[in-house]
């Protein structure tokens, strides 16, 4: 029999024993201090990533009246993949709450909610004898789990898809256990429906959770005809009628992003990488004892349904995951097993019983395993650079070319413990594979990020606001969400994420495969679609004075024709753009600019005298300036400009004389130069 709470209280004898015995005062306890614990964990890593602005600036839209479209005006696209989010942020603005402001107090209620439903969830489902005390499991594992506070916030959509599956799943449960004379209407159903309107992966989830309820419906010999059709027909009609309403309006099956992240594409090396990440950063090896002894305990007792349930809301979900290589983001679609590993853990410490000692030896077990899976998120968030540096460690290191996330420099002693510092050092590898394709990107990187582009959205709007720049100007970047919205142009997304077109393109066929950056705009393309410029850095239109962007771009011009334009918007910022109308169009639409041609400016770090004066960190506008330079002499040695490309070698070198990638691709040039020199004076002599 389960339990439930019209028979808990009568299964057993209540437990009265100890400071909580009380079982409601026991459960508010734990909720409130647990609860106060959490909200601490989440405002160390409250923050607003760039992609939730897509979302911002759909709903934003949607409430002025424009429409669920990215350009006002222009092609209908589906750059979102969360339906139900972006309605309920249109909602907000339409009464005075703009989504920048709503999307974090949003995500923390629902995850207070989410909190809630957790350990009511597991009170229900035991026994009245079982100590309240035992709800600390669940409740300090979510408080003090890092995933669980990130995703508190961000401004996307997870923490609100996390309610709505959890919910639809506890809902199941309960349904599938109640009396035929108090089933009502499936409140499953619309939960797991609200689910995927929020997020589509919730439509797997879904099938996966009324696929195990049928196979125990069948198993129990319950299965009634009448109630899987009412339950598919309410779940259908809210799915099937959003996937009628993407049809008609935007004139796809899918949505836009799908094409243009996985497109049917798989990745499973890296999804396994993934998965392993984030097991060796939990220690979920340790978790393991108690889902076998939870799981084995419900089907000891009668409810394995329970357990079932649990499961099948995280293996299909979780096979998907690695297919498709896991995610950009931090560890957020797996982000969902959390509560669910939550209950697990409890039904497995409950499960504990025996002498006094061994269920204390349970609960230490418990608190060990809460722990240990703190101290690599705590560590690699005291060793994470205040600074950004993208795919950090594997892409980008630190200044001193160290890629260790936790710092062994930092933790010296953590890492002379035997077995603690291999497994140190192999989280720290698995780490490097992931962050180097862009993979797995932590929430301080995020939000570094964020703090750069929002500033290069408000400084577009003064533009416009100035008269500099007209407000229809339409601009080619690679980052579509602050950016975007702050400064409210029309813009093309370079990535596809917003735009059809881009989203359907074959992959670039590269060396190294980067998440979601495999697809790229074409110049024929860009100037067919009337877009204006084409932002010279792939983020950052608008630099600061000595950006290594700015003398890259007055080589090209002047060494290859290359045709980009600067103008001087004062307080030392440059615009630097590539034209794609002809040049008097330009000169005739943007006259407020004073946009000269690129090879006759110097922005650079160059004084009266040609010398390099570095500019420091603290000065420096995105990515480290010494890996921008080293990345422009490679790209000079492409095209067969190895002069210039010495050139952005020592500048590297001098920027951050820690750069040994750099030293070594002065010396290879400089070996290769002497050679070339060698075999021209040999010929000469000839």
């Amino acid at each position: 029999m389960v339990v439930t709470p019209a028979t808990r209280s009568n299964d057993q004898p209540s437990a009265s024993d100890g400071p909580m015995g009380n079982g409601r005062f026991g459960f508010w306890t734990i909720f409130v201090v647990a609860g106060l614990v959490l909200l601490g964990h989440v405002a160390v890593y409250s923050f607003l990533c760039d992609d939730a602005f897509i979302s911002f600036r759909y709903a934003r839209n949607l409430a002025n009246g424009d429409g669920l479209v990215f350009n006002p005006g222009h092609e209908r696209v589906e750059g979102y993949t969360n339906f139900l989010w972006v309605l309920i942020l249109a909602a907000g603005k339409v009464i005075g709450a703009v989504p920048e402001i709503a999307a974090r107090p949003l995500s923390i209620a629902a995850t207070i909610v989410l909190f809630y439903l957790v350990l009511r969830f597991c009170r229900d489902m035991t026994p009245a004898s079982v100590h309240p005390a035992w709800l600390a499991v669940p409740a300090g594992f979510l408080a003090l789990n890092r995933s669980f506070a990130v995703w508190a916030t961000s401004g996307l959509e997870t923490r609100l898809f996390e309610v709505l599956i959890v919910a639809g799943l506890i809902a199941t449960v309960r349904e599938m256990n109640a009396a035929p004379e108090n089933r009502r209407w499936p409140s499953s159903a619309i939960l797991l429906a609200l689910g995927t309107l929020t997020r589509p992966d919730g439509l797997l989830i879904s099938c996966a959770i009324f696929g195990a309820r049928f196979l125990v419906k069948a198993k129990r010999r319950q299965i009634r005809l009448q109630p899987i059709l009412i339950w598919m027909l309410v779940y259908g009609g809210i799915v099937g009628g959003h996937f009628l309403f993407r049809r008609c309006y935007y004139g796809d099956w899918l949505p836009n992003t799908y094409y243009a992240k996985v497109d049917g594409q798989t990745w499973w090396f890296e999804g396994a990488i993934y998965f392993a990440t984030f097991a060796f950063e939990y220690a979920a090896i340790l978790w393991l004892p108690l889902i076998v002894i939870g799981a084995w305990h419900l089907a000891g007792t009668g409810r394995g349904e329970i357990a079932l349930m649990l499961l099948s809301a995280v293996i299909p979900h979780g096979v998907y995951v690695a297919a498709i290589g896991g995610d950009h983001f931090e560890y957020r679609p797996v982000d969902l097993y959390i509560p669910i590993i939550a209950m697990l853990l409890y039904f497995g410490a409950v499960a504990i019983t025996g002498s006094i000692a061994v269920r204390a030896l349970g609960a230490l077990y418990c608190a060990a395993s809460i722990l240990l899976g703190m101290l690599i998120p705590t560590l690699s968030h005291l060793s994470f650079p205040n600074d950004y540096r993208p795919g950090f460690p594997g892409l980008t290191p630190r200044t001193d070319q160290s890629r260790d996330l936790v710092l062994r420099g930092q933790f010296p002693g953590l890492f002379r413990v035997p077995l603690l510092g291999d497994y140190l050092s192999a989280y720290n590898d698995l780490y490097i594979e992931l962050s180097s394709h862009f993979v797995g990107l932590r929430q301080e990187e995020h939000a570094a990020f964020f703090q750069t582009v929002e500033r290069q959205g408000r400084w577009l709007a003064e533009l416009v606001e100035d008269g500099r720049l007209p407000r229809d100007t339409h601009l080619a970047i690679s980052c579509v969400g602050a950016i975007p919205y702050y400064s409210d142009l029309r813009v093309l997304d370079r990535l596809g994420l917003t735009d059809r077109v881009v989203a359907r393109t074959p992959e670039r066929q590269t060396d190294w495969k980067v998440m979601a950056h495999q697809k790229s705009a074409d110049r024929e393309y860009v100037a067919r679609a009337g877009v204006d410029f084409w932002s010279f850095d792939i983020v950052h239109p608008i630099l600061p004075a000595g950006h290594p962007a700015l003398e890259c771009a007055a080589i090209l011009m002047t060494r290859r024709g290359i045709a980009t334009l600067a103008a001087d918007l004062g307080d030392g910022r440059y615009l630097l753009v590539q034209p794609i109308r002809p040049a008097k169009e330009i000169a005739l639409r943007f006259r407020g600019l004073n946009l000269t041609p690129a090879g006759t400016f110097d922005g650079s770090a160059l004084d009266s005298d040609n010398r390099f004066t570095p500019v420091p960190r603290e000065a420096q506008l995105g990515p480290p300036y010494d890996a921008q330079y080293l990345e422009q002499g490679f790209a000079m040695l492409a095209i067969g400009e190895r002069d210039a490309a010495m050139v952005q070698f020592q500048h590297a070198l001098a920027t951050n004389p820690a750069n040994e990638a750099a030293a070594a691709a002065i010396e290879t040039l400089r070996q290769e130069l002497d050679r070339a020199r060698h075999q021209s004076d040999s010929t000469d002599d000839d």
